[in-house]
């Protein structure tokens, strides 16, 4: 982003019919800004006002990164952030 953003909503997509753990990160998973579970194989929406709790702005050019863990621990998830420019 080539301007300061919010994160206001969390789209997913399983790979598999089980329960996923998402947590973002913006400094390289040494603090998590959100922590959400997905639990179907059809697109989810996680709610507006994501990250949960927070009217977090981030920086321009700051770097998101995620991890997941599925159930079974051996499932993919494809996440997408919904942003707002500030």
């Amino acid at each position: 982003m080539t301007k300061p953003f919010r994160v206001v909503g969390i789209h997913t997509s399983p790979s598999a019919n089980e329960l996923f753990r998402i947590r973002l990160s913006d400094d390289s998973g040494s603090n998590f800004f959100d922590d959400v579970m997905a639990e179907n194989t059809a697109w989810t929406r996680e709610g507006m006002a994501a990250p949960v709790g927070t009217e977090r702005i981030f920086n321009k050019g700051i770097r998101i990164s995620g991890s997941a863990k599925s159930v079974s621990g051996g499932n993919t998830v494809k996440v997408w952030l919904e942003i707002q420019s500030i």
